[in-house]
């Protein structure tokens, strides 16, 4: 009975970081931040893209960190995972029609 609503609370939790990160991102706050830490921003960008199912905002992401950080192997597997989902989906999309 309870779960929806706690559902709802973590899904509202996520947006709030979600945009927490845009700000910060997008505002130049980063300036003084290091290539790590920026590119972990991006990293957590692309994992909310691909948890929305947007895998080509999530690649993009994953893209920019691992330019920031070429050593970060979970970026290398997700943006495996997500080009992986987003072939298989462009498939089935062209079997459907």
């Amino acid at each position: 009975m309870y779960k929806p609503i706690l559902a709802l609370r973590n899904r509202n939790k996520l947006i709030l970081l979600f945009l927490l990160i845009n700000i910060i991102i997008t505002s130049g706050i980063t300036s003084h931040v290091s290539a790590k830490s920026k590119a972990e921003l991006y990293f957590d960008r692309a994992f909310f893209y691909y948890g929305k199912g947007e895998i080509d905002e999530a690649i993009l992401y994953y893209k920019k960190s691992i330019e920031l950080e070429p050593e970060n192997v979970s970026a290398y597997n997700n943006i495996g995972l997500a080009v992986d989902i987003g072939w298989r989906l462009v498939k089935w999309e062209t079997m459907c029609y």
